[in-house]
């Protein structure tokens, strides 16, 4: 698959699944928020939901990603995000008025590395008011409490509550629930499906209400405005997979190294690694300690992966020379589960 077209199969979740809803095929512009595995036999988490808005633009919630770019970070999109193609999104965009401890104005926009040929959604136009009882339609990647998250869901819901800043539904049979969080709520305006809110937080059974965030037409606008002016990334197109040069060349930001790993100290100064494990390179035989998911812009693949020379590391620097268990590697994950409520 063309890497501008990933948007067909992304992911990601706080909040809950749609529960009582339906798995879909449809909705090309709802994506998921996911931490990707490190090694290849490692299972994807699916952490929230979003929706493309312009080309490089996907809204979500700033509860998602109110702690910037998470190493490992990814978005996923397609019917079912644990297997979908994935990009590594450049930067983070929270509105300007979030507040994390009021969950006011719970809006935020992830940058593409390079634009998405999928159809971005409608965003409000504010042409009339929303009412109560209305009926509105869920979409995300949430559990629905028989399954875990990752399945992308849609079902009705009812709107049970406004106020000038969030609308809260009720079940209409669906609710959102966990890693639904910053998933899409459209309305039928004038027979179009226009995106009226981001779903936000609910009760802990996903069973009688959901609190979901208006949509800020002015700030979506804006952030994708701002998306528009940040360069477009190659990933690891321009970066031989054969390079020992990453034991060798130091690093200054993360920026300098290729997508996926970060620049960290190690025993002679900084170099690329990937979280939880020690500095290495992509040999070119088979001589290799482990097999890595990388992504060069068309989707995550296998890599050969090989440890740089033993290098006496910096005490505290948390570096190993072995994987870690696979409940600290995804500790990122696991913190941001237990901030969020469930989602959409």
């Amino acid at each position: 698959m063309s890497p501008l077209t990933w948007l067909a199969v992304l992911v990601l979740t706080p909040a809950h699944a749609v529960v009582g809803g339906e798995a879909t095929t449809a909705d090309e512009a709802v994506v998921a928020l996911q931490f990707g595995e490190v090694l290849c036999d490692q299972p994807r988490t699916t952490v929230c939901s979003g929706t493309l808005i312009g080309e490089r633009s996907v809204l979500t919630a700033a509860h998602c990603v109110s702690d910037g770019i998470a190493l490992g970070l990814q978005l996923a999109s397609g019917p079912d995000a644990r297997t979908g193609d994935v990009v590594y999104p450049s930067e983070v965009i929270l509105h300007p008025l979030w507040d994390e401890q009021t969950r006011a104005h719970d809006l935020a926009v992830l940058v593409l590395p390079f634009p998405s040929e999928a159809a971005p959604a409608t965003l409000f136009d504010e042409s009339r008011a929303l009412a109560l009882d209305e009926t509105v339609r869920l979409v995300g990647y949430g559990t629905d409490l028989v399954e875990g998250p990752g399945l992308k869901r849609s079902g009705g819901a009812r709107i049970s509550a406004l106020d000038a800043e969030t609308f809260t539904v009720a079940p209409g049979p669906a609710m959102s629930c966990t890693a639904d969080s910053g998933g899409p709520v459209f309305a039928e305006i004038d027979g179009v499906e226009q995106l009226v809110g981001v779903t936000a937080w609910g009760d802990e059974a996903c069973a009688e209400f959901g609190v979901n965030t208006r949509i800020d037409v002015a700030f979506a606008l804006d952030a994708m405005q701002q998306a528009g002016d940040v360069p477009e990334s190659t990933f690891f197109e321009e970066v031989e997979l054969a390079d020992a040069s990453l034991c060798e060349v130091a690093c200054a930001t993360d920026e300098d190294c290729p997508a996926g790993m970060e620049c960290s100290e190690r025993g002679d100064g900084l170099r690329c690694r990937f979280d939880g494990l020690s500095a290495g390179y992509f040999p070119d035989d088979a001589a290799c300690d482990l097999t890595v998911a990388l992504d060069r812009g068309g989707g995550p693949e296998c890599a050969c992966y090989a440890l740089c020379p033993d290098v006496e590391e910096t005490e505290g620097c948390g570096c190993h020379t072995a994987p870690l268990p696979a409940a600290v590697l995804w500790w990122p994950g696991l913190v941001l589960a237990l901030r969020r409520r469930r989602a959409v």
